[in-house]
C-alpha cells in the first residue's frame, strides 16, 4: 500500500527538491492501493464474517517510473527529472517477476469487493505542492 509518507515518496521528494534527478525502476511493477481503499474493504469483509484469505491489489499494474511520472505531474514537478532505469541490469534486483499482484477474482467473488481503481492521485501522494 502507497501513501503519501511512503519512504519512496520522501526519498524523492527530497531528492527533486534539491533539484536532484530520480531514478526509479521501469521493469519493477507495483500494483498500488490507498489506505482508503484498504480499510473500506477491509470493513466490508469483516461485515460479512467470511473466513479465508482475501486478496486487495490494483485494477492495473505501474511500474516504478511510471508512479514517479505520476508523482511528478501531481506536484507540478518537470517529469525530465524522473530518469528511468532498469533494476535487473542495474544489479538492484535479482528476479523481475511480470506482475506485482494477484488476481481479485475470488475475493470479488465472495465479498464484492473489486479492484481498486485510482481515480484520484492524491489517494496516493497527498495534496499537490510545487517544488
Amino acid at each position: 500500500m502507497l501513501n503519501p509518507d511512503a519512504a519512496i515518496f520522501q526519498d524523492w521528494r527530497d531528492r527533486l527538491g534539491t533539484g536532484q534527478a530520480i531514478t526509479p525502476f521501469k521493469d519493477l511493477v507495483v500494483s498500488p492501493i490507498s489506505l482508503s481503499y484498504a480499510l473500506t474493504s477491509l470493513a466490508r469483509i469483516s461485515e460479512q464474517r467470511l473466513n479465508g484469505i482475501f486478496h486487495l491489489s490494483n485494477s492495473e499494474d505501474f511500474s516504478y517510473a511510471d508512479i514517479a511520472q505520476l508523482y511528478c505531474r501531481h506536484h507540478l514537478i518537470d517529469q525530465q527529472k524522473v530518469v528511468p532505469v532498469n533494476g535487473l541490469v542495474k544489479g538492484a534486483v535479482t528476479h523481475v517477476p511480470c506482475f506485482a499482484s494477484l488476481g481479485m477474482f475470488a475475493t470479488t467473488a465472495r465479498t464484492d469487493v473489486y479492484p481498486y481503481k485510482m481515480v484520484r492521485l492524491d489517494e496516493l501522494f497527498g495534496s499537490p505542492r510545487p517544488h
